[in-house]
């Protein structure tokens, strides 16, 4: 089968613009290459996230305008691959609510690092100037106040991010399941 057969009969529809123009017709490739072979929409799904990590490594380790560029194609790659997952098993009729649940909560992981790993970036790219003088600026504080606070760069954000999978783990509780209403891949 051809990718475009392949993209006409795994659409979604409505779909967002660039999913539908960009990643969709990429992500058609893709599924037209593997749809005879024995990788699962599952494996997608999971080498999506693979592909979402070495983007959290490059973006930190890789100085500069080219490491970022670098990374956000990398990361696109990922939202290919999670594209591609849902096509695969549309076009196998292999969907299923634990596929779906599996690509939801794959996607969230991805949804978290990606303010987690912006964070981490722009602590690495400050010059060490500034935390000198962010040092010095809490030291004279300190005299002046004769009170000490602790100075944590990652406390705050990360007492954030517990509070949000706080609330995700609650809505996610709270959620009732319908039993009686059949699944439906177009979600």
């Amino acid at each position: 089968m051809s990718a475009a057969e392949v993209y006409r009969k795994t659409r979604k529809v409505p779909d967002l613009f660039w999913n539908a123009y960009v990643c969709r017709p990429v992500a058609a490739l893709l599924v037209s290459a593997l749809q005879g072979t024995r990788i699962t929409p599952n494996q997608i799904t999971l080498s999506a996230v693979f592909v979402a990590l070495i983007s959290v490594a490059i973006l930190l380790c890789v100085p500069g305008h080219v490491g970022l560029i670098a990374a956000v194609v990398v990361f696109e790659l990922s939202y290919v691959l999670d594209c591609a997952d849902g096509m695969l098993a549309r076009w196998r009729g292999t969907a299923s609510p634990v596929g779906h649940l599996l690509d939801f909560l794959m996607d969230e992981l991805k949804a978290f690092l990606t303010p987690l790993e912006a964070q981490l970036r722009s602590l690495r790219v400050r010059r060490v100037e500034d935390f000198i003088s962010l040092n010095e600026r809490e030291r004279l504080r300190e005299k002046r106040t004769g009170r000490s606070r602790p100075a944590s760069l990652f406390l705050y954000p990360m007492l954030g991010y517990m509070a949000w999978i706080g609330v995700l783990a609650v809505v996610l509780w709270r959620t009732p399941v319908q039993k009686d209403r059949p699944y439906s891949s177009d979600m």
